[in-house]
């Protein structure tokens, strides 16, 4: 893996996409990395990251298309390994560079997920869950080939998709928690507040899970091979 696009989907809500940005530029990977934002319907944020070094490319949606769209649109034009982040995590020192050790441990060829471990905010506890968490995750890039037009998300969800992603890498045996790789996530619950973009995804979280339900009923998994074939 010769590099490593760190892409974040955000909307209306910068103080926290800075504060991850930070986390990253405070203690940066030793592995080369590039972070994409992609400004979904928000043009102050757009305007607020114009000149921030740490950024290496701003894109900017006039409509609020979805992070669905978001990562599709930018995991087809990257090629090679790509974290999708969210904009309120923060990474603790050394986790990027963990995940890179553990992709090439585990998969050589790239052909795999890693997965983040969530901590609390001062590490003193760890979440025991050993499931793979899609909304943060290193991805291989011959992982990410499997997709059609090496779209990571099913394009008919709007926000809610990742669990595909890590349900085929689940399923083929080709993922795994990185045990040094920790995060945080200031969800509402761990005190980070509950802010417009939570309450705007509120809207589309029924409509997701519907249509996860649907896609499950009808044996469908995006990536899998057997979309196009049904």
């Amino acid at each position: 893996m010769k590099k490593i696009t760190v892409m974040y989907p955000t909307r209306n809500r910068l103080e926290k996409l800075l504060t991850s940005l930070d986390s990253i530029t405070r203690n940066m990977p030793e592995i080369p990395i590039e972070i994409i934002v992609v400004c979904d319907g928000d043009p102050k944020t757009a305007k607020a990251l114009i000149g921030r070094e740490e950024v290496s490319k701003v894109v900017f949606f006039r409509e609020n298309k979805g992070s669905v769209y978001a990562r599709n649109f930018i995991s087809q034009g990257v090629e090679d390994g790509l974290i999708c982040a969210v904009d309120d995590i923060t990474f603790f020192p050394g986790a990027i560079d963990e995940a890179a050790r553990v992709m090439k441990e585990k998969f050589p060829d790239d052909d795999g997920i890693v997965g983040f471990r969530r901590a609390d905010r001062d590490q003193t506890k760890m979440n025991k869950t050993s499931g793979l968490y899609g909304g943060v995750a290193l991805i291989g890039q011959t992982f990410i080939r499997r997709y059609q037009n090496r779209k990571i998300c099913f394009p008919g969800y709007f926000l809610f998709a990742a669990q595909e992603m890590t349900n085929l890498a689940v399923k083929l045996k080709k993922g795994v928690v990185a045990d040094k790789a920790e995060i945080f996530h200031h969800s509402p619950r761990k005190g980070g507040g509950m802010d417009q973009t939570h309450v705007e995804g509120r809207r589309f979280r029924t409509r997701d899970r519907e249509h996860r339900k649907e896609r499950v009923a009808a044996g469908l998994l995006w990536g899998d091979g057997e979309e196009a074939a049904k």
